[in-house]
This record gives structure tokens, sequence and C-alpha cells, in this order.
């Protein structure tokens, strides 16, 4: 099992060794110093990608970094195979430094043949190098990779572009000309040409979001393409409008309370009982299900289940639940002669969970379908009074396990009763 403590002080150890600050390891992984500090107190785990920019980076293995078992200097030199001295390197800041420690490249105004130098990298390391390295040297990076036949995926090509030259970015994003689409377009349009992206505008297959590309796209687009899908959006009576971002909409207007609400309202304010009973059936059942919290929160338990017999399947479940988290079993008892289905289902589900055996007792002559439900619950609690009740709804099969519920428990009144509906 990995320990993510052992993890983070490898790489407290390693970082140390290479006299980075964290700031410094967090810029090289593309990722805030903070992450950096949760990964060394053991707070979490870098992800692969990272794991192995780290490894290859501070030159030991994924494994070392994981156990914490890493290698002496002694031996990560004994390891490396044998080089002639180096040059002396010029002068550069710290980061080009670093830099050239990760990657083992020079800068730009090296005279070799920059391609011949760059070890194999991949695409997840040019990314991490990408906020330090000069575009000419990026730019040869990404050429070596492409040489060899390697693809980058649209979410890594948004992170690079930024750093690299616009020819690059142009040749990188041919790659994904056959999935270009308005959104990809308008993220790309600050880095690439305008003729480039004109001609991406055009490869756009659906007429529709190739309209809606040109729009907003205008201040991007070379003047006489902008012309002719402007004069071709103002041709088609469907044109996409441009969207002006502040531009005022009009708020819709919320329908306006019924004169009977506002009475109904100031009834249960006034404590009006009777004239909320006589019209509760003109009351929409919208209307009744938001008087229903105050009306609970009042105790008004009389009126509600005067208004129930009038209620839709929400606002009953509504009450219910309300009569159920209030304790209000009188009620419930009263509610479920009335109820069916979801409802019925709802009081007795409360009931179980409450214990509340006194009411199963009531409600069970309504509760034919439930009777299952009801024998298994009272069975488990040994509420033989409650089984011998709905014995008679029981099917054969429930009946069995609850013989053998009787037979595990000596019940020989409850085993005698069962054999007779057995029998």
């Amino acid at each position: 099992m990995i320990d993510n403590l052992t993890v983070g002080k490898a790489i407290a150890s390693l970082r140390i060794q290479k006299k980075l600050s964290q700031q410094a390891l967090a810029d090289l992984c593309s990722v805030t110093h903070q992450a950096v500090s949760k990964w060394e107190n053991g707070m979490a785990l870098p992800d692969m990608q990272t794991m192995l920019f780290l490894s290859k980076f501070f030159q030991v293995s994924m494994e070392d970094i994981l156990t914490g078992t890493l290698p002496t200097q002694a031996e990560k030199e004994m390891a490396l195979p044998p080089q002639a001295p180096p040059e002396e390197p010029k002068k550069h800041s710290s980061d080009c430094e670093t830099l050239q420690d990760a990657a083992n490249f020079q800068c730009e105004d090296c005279c070799c043949d920059a391609e011949q130098q760059f070890s194999p990298m991949g695409w997840e390391e040019i990314m991490g190098l990408a906020p330090f390295a000069s575009k000419k040297t990026l730019d040869q990076l990404v050429k070596q990779k492409l040489q060899q036949g390697s693809s980058m995926d649209r979410g890594m090509l948004m992170g690079l572009i930024p750093f690299i030259s616009r020819e690059m970015t142009e040749e990188l994003c041919r790659q994904c000309i056959n999935r270009q689409d308005s959104d990809f377009l308008f993220a790309i349009a600050p880095f690439v040409g305008r003729e480039f992206l004109g001609n991406a505008v055009k490869s756009i297959p659906d007429a529709q979001q190739r309209l809606q590309a040109v729009m907003g796209l205008i201040p991007f687009l070379p003047k006489e393409t902008a012309d002719e899908w402007i004069l071709q959006a103002a041709r088609s009576s469907n044109a996409p409008q441009p969207q002006n971002p502040h531009s005022f909409k009009q708020p819709e207007a919320e329908p306006k309370e019924r004169p009977l609400m506002r009475i109904a309202r100031k009834a249960v304010a006034d404590d009006n009982e009777s004239w909320l009973c006589d019209h509760a059936e003109n009351l929409t059942a919208a209307e009744m299900n938001q008087l229903i919290d105050p009306l609970s929160d009042k105790g008004k338990w009389n009126v509600l289940l005067e208004m129930a017999v009038h209620m839709e399947n929400a606002a009953l479940s509504h009450l219910i639940q309300n009569g159920i988290q209030q304790r209000q079993w009188d009620f419930l008892t009263e509610i479920a002669a009335h109820a069916d289905g979801p409802a019925l289902r709802s009081i007795i589900q409360g009931a179980i969970d409450q214990q509340k055996w006194s009411v199963l007792e009531e409600i069970a002559v309504y509760a034919d379908d439930f009777a299952e439900l009801i024998a298994a619950a009272a069975g488990k609690a040994g509420q033989w009074d409650l089984l011998e009740n709905i014995l008679g709804y029981l099917p054969r099969e429930s009946l069995q396990q609850m013989l053998d519920e009787a037979i595990r428990k000596s019940n020989w009144d409850m085993i005698n009763r069962i054999t007779e509906y057995l029998a």
C-alpha cells in the first residue's frame, strides 16, 4: 500500500538535494506551490504523469519515490554512463539552469544542431518545461515529436500554444482540423493567423455552425472573409444574431397570486379554521401544497385532515412526511384510511422506523398490499399479536418464513396459528 507521507518525504528530500524551492518545483510540474506542499506533507499524491516527470527529473525510479528508498548521490553517479567533462556553461538564470538539468539542452544561442542534442521527451515533459524555455527551443522539441509520428490531444494543445510560435501552433492545429468546431476556434483565435483561421472556418461542414463561428470570430478573420460571411448571414433568414453580453434581458414577470390564495394565507394567519375547511376544495394542488407547512407548524392537523381529501399525490406525500416528522400518529392513522399506493407505504414505513406497532395494527386492515412489509418487520421485532392480525393476508411463502421464525423462537401459539393457514 502506498504511504502518502513516505512519498511526500521522498519528494521533499529530492527537491532539497536539487536546491529547489517548492515554487520552483511547482513551476516545473505545472502545478501550484500549494500542490507541492500537499505532496510533501502527505495530504495528496501527484498524478501518474507528474510522478513520471519527477522520476526522470530527479534521475530516480518511480519505485524509489513511492517506497522512499532513494539512492545516494554516489550511487546515482555510479549508475550513470561515463561522460566527458562538460564545457563551462554560460551564465543563465537559475530557472534556465534547472531546465538544462531537466531537459539536457542548451539555450537557443548554441551553435550546435539542437535537434541532435535533444533526448526523446514526452508531451507531458515538454508541457512542464514550456513556461521556462524559449519559443525556438519548444518549436524544435515539438517538431521532433511530430517527426516521430506522435500526436497531441486538444486539451494538451491548448496548454502549450501560449508558449510556442504561431507557425508551430498552426501546424499542431491542423491535426485537429477534422474535429474543429466553433468552441475550438474561439480558443485558438488569438494564437493563429487570420488566413489560417479563415480557412479553418470554411472547413466547418455544418452551415449553421459555420455562421455561428463567423459571428464570434469577426475580429480575428481576414476582412474579405468576414465581409463574405456577413453578407451570407444577412441573406439567411435563420442567421444567428451576435450576442451582446451587455444586453439587458427583461426578467419574466412572476405569475400573480390568486385572490383566493391571498385570503387563504390570511385565514391561516388568523386561525380561521372554518373558512379553510369550507374553501379547501376551491384551492389548486399547488396552493394547498404551499399551505401545508404553515398549517403543520401551527398544529392545525384537523384542518389538514379536511384538506387531505382534495390533495393530489405530491401534496399528500408532503403532508404525510410532515406528520411523520412531528409524530402525529393519530392524524396519520386517519389519513391511512383514504391513502393508497406510495402515500400508504410512506405511513407504514414511518411507523416501522419509529416502532409504532399499535398504529400498524390499526392500519393493517387498509394495507393488504403491504402485509408482507409489515409481517417482515413484526416478525423480526417479535410482535406476534400484530402478526396474528395479518396472517390471512400473507402468501404461502411468507407464512412459511413466519413459521420458521416462530419455530426458532419456540412460539407454539404462533406455530399452531400459522399451520392452520398452511394446512
